[in-house]
């Protein structure tokens, strides 16, 4: 495995939103399918953000 990947403020704050999506969601009913629609987007969003960092794409 690789070092640590350097990171932007841009970077960091997409991870930190990550970490905070994760944690507001954790114990979440998601008998709603209005609720559980916007919170697999949220996941989506920052998966797709983590994924952009590590593959060395340029996020904005």
């Amino acid at each position: 495995m690789a070092g640590r990947i350097e990171l932007d403020l841009h970077q960091r704050s997409q991870v930190e939103v990550a970490r905070l999506t994760l944690a507001e969601i954790d114990g979440l009913r998601l008998e709603d399918a209005t609720t559980a629609a916007h919170t697999v987007g949220r996941l989506e969003a920052s998966l797709r953000s983590l994924l952009a960092i590590v593959d060395g794409e340029v996020t904005q």
